[in-house]
């Protein structure tokens, strides 16, 4: 559970963006820190060549106006002052000559660059070079100054205090970058979920109203122009729907009213006509056929009005704990003289019992349109079995029958209201019961799943949730 939770917050659009606020800094902060580690780099680098440059005038200053000795007395001197590990001084020729030089101990592995010499002799006043020193493996400048005629020096320094304080900046930097990464994927969760609450807000009012709840409208204030633009649009959009919605369910209940008061009438005078008519035959009939048709057309209309208001959640059917099998059996019993009377084979195949939430007159209704459908296209001789499979969650409802048939074309059209298949025209129906049978189903939180094939028979599937939400 925590699992699915974690993953539904990653899946969120609030953390989306602040990952892409992160992102954005942490890769900001990296350019800066590249850019400030090569300026430093750069900056250090070049104190050390100006330094070199300051030195070599001083010493050829010393080696000009006090000759050699005093020069190598004053080179010794001053690397050991500096600490022999940190610098080195040699003078050469322009031949590449070692005139003199400080303690070799830590520079063994420094040699003379003929490139450097060259460059020397070529005119150049000032030759610096970057190595690895092979003993320690560290960086070493060295560089190569003219401090006299046909006098070279040479400068070897260490650099490994400016690598020390380089990847002191590098893991004072990383750190920092961590830390702050993670502020500003926090300040982004924070910034995008205030953002977002009225997106929120509207997606919940959206979700309540689907339940049902038509009143509910978004409030929503100061979340920026944008959010309460959406969700003045959106409370104007449910306005609209809802001033549609009511005329419509009010010219549907006037037309209901209108059709259904009249017919009430034609059949009872029909009825009247029936009982108190003069003996005649023909009067017998025709009041026959009229409360007849009669009764189809309230059926229509009962049926019509119990759709429409199934779908719209106007009406709200009551809920109760039920045996499911219980009342499949007492919709069986209504189908067991005619099943005698076409001399169809009528099976059930059902568990002792089955435990569900639901509306049981409607469960009972969309059992009987089923087996009505079977019955109906089923010629004599023919087979019809109900069966219930009793899962963990869900309860499964199979009607198998041998009838006719529906072919490929009209399989995905037989739940829409008014739709028969050609070879069903020959019946009576309406063709709404179907539709109300995947109303009720749809309304458990099911569906109701079709297979057949013409001169095969039909399957119907009905799956229902046995505890579906409110």
């Amino acid at each position: 559970m925590l699992l699915k939770e974690i993953t539904e917050i990653f899946r969120t659009l609030s953390f989306r963006l602040a990952l892409l606020y992160a992102s954005m800094f942490f890769g900001s902060s990296i350019i800066v820190f590249l850019i400030t580690f090569f300026v430093l780099t750069f900056a250090m680098d070049m104190r050390i060549e100006n330094g070199h440059l300051e030195e070599a005038k001083e010493y050829g200053s010393i080696l000009s106006l006090k000759g050699m000795d005093l020069l190598k007395t004053t080179l010794r001197v001053e690397a050991e002052s500096e600490g022999i590990e940190k610098i080195f001084l040699r003078v050469i020729d322009l031949e590449g000559k070692e005139l003199f030089s400080s303690d070799v101990s830590n520079w063994k592995g420094v040699g003379i660059s003929k490139e450097a010499i060259e460059e020397i002799s070529d005119g150049k006043q000032y030759a610096p070079q970057r190595e690895l020193l092979p003993e320690s493996n560290n960086k070493i400048l060295v560089s190569y100054n003219i401090i006299g005629k046909g006098i070279i020096l040479q400068i070897a320094q260490s650099m490994e205090d400016n690598q020390k304080f380089m990847e002191l900046f590098r893991n004072t930097f990383w750190g920092i970058m961590g830390i702050m990464t993670a502020l500003s994927l926090a300040v982004g969760w924070t910034m995008a979920r205030r953002s977002l609450k009225g997106v929120e807000i509207v997606a919940q009012t959206a979700e309540d109203i689907s339940k049902g709840e038509l009143n509910k409208r978004v409030h929503v204030k100061f979340s920026g122009t944008e959010i309460e633009r959406l969700a003045n649009t959106f409370n104007n959009m449910l306005d609209r729907i809802d001033t549609l919605i009511f005329g419509i369910k009010e010219v549907t209940d006037n037309i209901a009213h209108d059709l259904k008061i009249p017919i009430t009438r034609i059949r009872g005078l029909a009825e009247v006509t029936l009982h108190v008519g003069r003996g005649d035959e023909r009067y017998e009939e025709m009041a026959a056929s009229t409360i007849e048709e009669c009764d189809h057309l309230i059926q229509l209309i009962n049926t019509l009005l119990d759709i429409s208001e199934r779908k719209s959640g106007v009406v709200k059917p009551t809920i109760n704990e039920i045996d499911l099998v219980q009342s499949i059996h007492r919709a069986c019993e209504l189908f067991e003289p005619l099943a005698e009377e076409k001399d169809i084979k009528f099976s059930t195949d059902l568990p002792s019992q089955c435990f569900m939430t639901g509306d049981e007159l409607g469960l009972q209704h969309l059992i009987i349109n089923l087996l009505d459908n079977s019955f109906k296209y089923t010629p004599s001789k023919g087979k019809i079995n109900i069966s219930v499979n009793n899962k963990n969650e869900k309860v499964e409802i199979i009607i198998k029958d041998t009838g006719i048939g529906i072919s490929k074309e009209d399989l995905p059209f037989i739940f829409q209201r008014f739709y028969r298949c050609d070879k069903s025209r020959s019946e009576e129906g309406f063709g709404l019961g179907l539709s109300l049978a995947d109303t009720i189903a749809k309304y458990h939180g099911g569906n109701i799943n079709a297979d057949s094939a013409l001169g095969k028979g039909s399957t119907f599937i009905v799956v229902l949730d046995k505890h579906p939400a409110d």
